[in-house]
């Protein structure tokens, strides 16, 4: 089966074969990569799931969210509000590890290719 690219690989080991280690804002950065460059079961990847990364994505990236809350029927910003807000609280490095274990797990699902 197709592979996701070095640094995903390494990072995803990392993640495994240390439960102590704590993922960095480098393991971050080649994960976020890796989202932009996924094509085939990137597309895949359902709205909720989108959310989910988005959420962890402005919380270690801005922090906590002070936002105004959107007007109700502008729904693609009040779903990407509410996301983020879920983590409010949330640690930067408790982000960041979230983060890179939902993108693993939507790769592991939706893969590469056919």
């Amino acid at each position: 089966p197709p592979q996701p690219p070095d640094d995903a690989r390494a990072a995803a080991a990392r993640s495994r074969c240390s439960p102590r280690h704590t993922m960095s804002q480098a393991d971050f950065d080649a994960k976020v990569a890796f989202v932009k460059s996924w094509t085939y079961g990137g597309g895949k990847v359902t709205s909720d799931e989108k959310l989910k990364c988005y959420g962890l994505f402005k919380q270690v990236t801005v922090g906590d969210n002070a936002a105004a809350k959107p007007w109700a029927v502008q729904l693609e910003a009040s779903a990407k509000w509410h996301a983020w807000e879920s983590r409010k609280g949330m640690t930067k490095d408790a982000a960041i590890t979230a983060y890179i274990a939902e993108v693993d797990a939507q790769y592991a699902k939706y893969g590469d290719g056919p």
